[in-house]
């Protein structure tokens, strides 16, 4: 399960940042090299962090949440993501999730007719998200 960001980083400390990036490195058996990897990888979760916050002020964004990957840079995710051909590897390709929960709670007409969207990873989180099955593109 992701974790939900909710609270306003401009009004959270560096200290309250950095208890969350090592809750969160807890949540994920992370440990760094040293802590000269730990500083570089905070800073770069602190800037997730406030990205994420900011796109979810949006009243009609898609919820963002952080994730295991949140202390990478776009290149060293793409990097660790992508396969030469710059397609997803076919075991990740089998499991996109589809995360677009609207505020309002209420999913486009076209969408909750379609039978091959389940709920799919469901937990406390309150975040929809579906999982496409079956379905030919």
């Amino acid at each position: 399960m992701a974790t939900t960001v909710k609270n306003s980083s401009s009004q959270l400390s560096d200290e309250t940042l950095r208890l969350i990036h090592q809750n969160w490195m807890r949540r994920y058996d992370f440990e760094y090299e040293d802590e000269e990897e730990e500083e570089k990888r905070f800073k770069i979760f602190k800037a997730t962090f406030e990205e994420i916050e900011k796109y979810n002020t949006e009243e009609e964004a898609p919820l963002l949440i952080l994730s295991r990957y949140s202390d990478l840079t776009d290149a060293e995710f793409f990097a660790l993501r992508s396969t030469i051909q710059g397609e997803l590897p076919k075991d990740m390709r089998d499991d996109v999730t589809l995360r677009r929960h609207r505020r309002s709670g209420k999913l486009p007409e076209d969408m909750q007719d379609d039978v091959s969207l389940r709920p799919h990873r469901q937990e406390d989180c309150d975040a929809c998200v579906l999982h496409k099955r079956g379905r030919k593109s």
